[in-house]
């Protein structure tokens, strides 16, 4: 019994030793896998060839804080980008790509930004932007779908009747802008109901 009196405490302390070290341990762990998961968002959330956002930055991101204003998206879908990639090779196509996005880049606001959606396609953010000054604020050869991002609507929502106006804007030969009104909403909904 004396024994284990004496042993008893010692096998405590040990114990309590060995639950700090481990606790130092996690701790070390977790701050490397936050920092990891923070990299890691980063990355997914940039296009790995023009390093401008990426889709789903675009709708997870705008999508998950409450909007208590109207901003505009533009739909931009480059003319005969597939004529570059066959003529001059997609080494070329790519370094167009990368200089389009970074000149999109460079006119955007403060709040405002870039991202590509897929091949020649890109959305551009206008943060508080109504449709009259977002239709001043493009550049060209494009073709261009705009809409207003209610703050009670969702951002692939909105994608869709932007895409909708730039759908409508080539089918008018192309190099246009083409606001999103009541009735290219409406026949994307006519569309969608087939």
């Amino acid at each position: 019994f004396l024994v284990l009196l004496l042993v008893a405490p010692a096998f405590l302390l040990y114990m309590l030793h060995r639950s700090r070290v481990e606790r130092r341990k996690m701790r070390r762990l977790i701050d490397r896998l936050r920092l990891s998961n923070s990299k890691l968002s980063r990355y997914v959330d940039l296009d790995d060839l023009t390093a401008a956002q990426s889709r789903r930055y675009l709708v997870d991101r705008i999508d998950r804080h409450k909007r208590r204003e109207t901003h505009a998206l533009l739909y931009v879908d480059l003319d005969e980008f597939k004529t570059v990639n066959d003529t001059y090779g997609h080494d070329v196509g790519d370094a167009l790509l990368i200089k389009v996005t970074d000149a999109m880049v460079a006119a955007c606001r403060p709040g405002d930004f870039v991202a590509r959606l897929g091949g020649d396609e890109f959305c551009v953010f206008l943060k508080g932007c109504d449709l009259e000054r977002a239709g001043r604020r493009v550049m060209r050869p494009a073709s261009i779908g705009v809409c207003e991002l209610r703050p009670d609507q969702s951002m692939e929502d909105a994608l869709n009747v932007a895409d909708a106006a730039l759908y409508e804007a080539k089918s008018k030969g192309k190099n246009q802008i083409l606001v999103a009104d009541q009735d290219v909403v409406l026949r994307m909904r006519q569309k969608q109901s087939r």
